[in-house]
């Protein structure tokens, strides 16, 4: 599976448009062929991790099959990758052979079948490998599946619990908390001996509902006092919480299709007076999923989080065993090692 999720993320990082790749002509890809390490009374070489990846390569990006410059770019990438999750197999197969796990000739041959499709021998003469390559890469996937199963997927699902997932929903529950969502608009009348007039606009506003048709009645109104002006806002719909305490308190009493009283206030930009009516619009609450719509996400996301942690226990304690660590690549391998080169 971590490797899977590698695969995945070179796909889509170095395949998706490939940009870098130059225009395909006869190139040539050198392979610097020589021994890397010994596991599980194996010696692993370059040419093994490229007959791994060519397995791969042909398995994930088939379109580029006959691309040298995109298989050197692949190469370049991945072989250590490659070659760790080589070591850790070997490491799994050897924890394997204690245990005694056994595969059957006729799931691997008929795993054989299925992978490479009828023509086996063609497809195997394509890869490079012969029919005992692929039956051994096949049957150790198969062995490293079940003791996957043994001692990764089931400690996983085991230690996943119906209280974890409770607590689950309720992180989720405080981090995604109800939201209110007001749409409203506000109704400003500037000038002089205006109380009267906010009142009377405000009666106007009642009856007509519509706050844009009253507003352009209301604009040419002969009650309308000398040197006073109307200006309707713009339509906001807003989150409660990103409202001043002042307009959400003005707002908070009204019903959808309301408006508040004419509110006397001091402008901010020019320290006049006015009068402001509120208008609520509309009121939406925002409430989380339910336990039960979240249950399968939750406890799949738990799960996740529950084999990662398995599989780096498990495989941590296979390297410690055997003394594969990140340390012990670096001692084998130069720093500035280039197996693959293209002419």
């Amino acid at each position: 599976m971590r490797y899977f999720f590698f695969l995945l993320f070179l796909c889509t990082y170095l395949f998706s448009e490939a940009p870098f790749l130059a225009p395909e002509k006869s190139f040539q890809l050198i392979v610097q062929n020589r021994p890397l390490v010994k596991v599980n009374q194996r010696i692993i070489s370059v040419m093994d991790v490229k007959k791994r990846m060519d397995v791969l390569f042909d398995q994930y990006y088939p379109q580029y099959r006959h691309s040298q410059s995109a298989r050197f770019e692949f190469y370049t990438n991945s072989w250590l990758h490659t070659l760790q999750d080589m070591i850790d197999t070997e490491l799994i197969l050897a924890d394997a052979e204690i245990k005694e796990i056994k595969i059957s000739s006729g799931d691997v041959r008929e795993e054989i079948e299925y992978r490479y499709g009828p023509n086996i021998m063609s497809r195997l003469d394509e890869l490079g490998l012969t029919y005992e390559e692929a039956r051994e890469m096949v049957q150790n996937e198969m062995i490293v599946r079940q003791m996957n199963w043994y001692k990764v997927q089931a400690k996983a699902q085991q230690s996943v619990t119906p209280q974890d997932i409770k607590e689950a929903y309720k992180k989720f529950i405080s981090e995604h908390p109800p939201t209110e969502e007001l749409t409203y608009q506000i109704l400003s009348i500037r000038g002089n001996n205006c109380e009267t007039f906010s009142k009377k606009v405000h009666e106007i506003l009642f009856e007509m509902k519509d706050i844009q048709k009253a507003y352009e009645e209301l604009s040419h109104s002969p009650d309308c006092p000398e040197g006073a002006t109307l200006q309707l806002s713009e339509e906001f719909k807003v989150d409660a919480k990103s409202l001043s305490n002042a307009y959400f308190e003005i707002l908070k009493p009204l019903l959808p299709g309301q408006y508040s009283l004419p509110i006397f206030q001091v402008s901010r930009a020019d320290g006049k007076s006015l009068f402001r009516i509120f208008y609520l619009q509309d009121r939406v609450f925002h409430t989380p999923p339910s336990f039960q719509e979240m249950f399968a996400t939750l406890s799949g996301e738990l799960l996740q989080k529950s084999l990662e942690k398995e599989n780096t226990l498990y495989i941590t304690k296979l390297r410690s065993r055997h003394g594969f660590d990140e340390k012990f690549l670096k001692a084998m391998i130069p720093s500035d090692f280039k197996p693959f080169s293209l002419k």
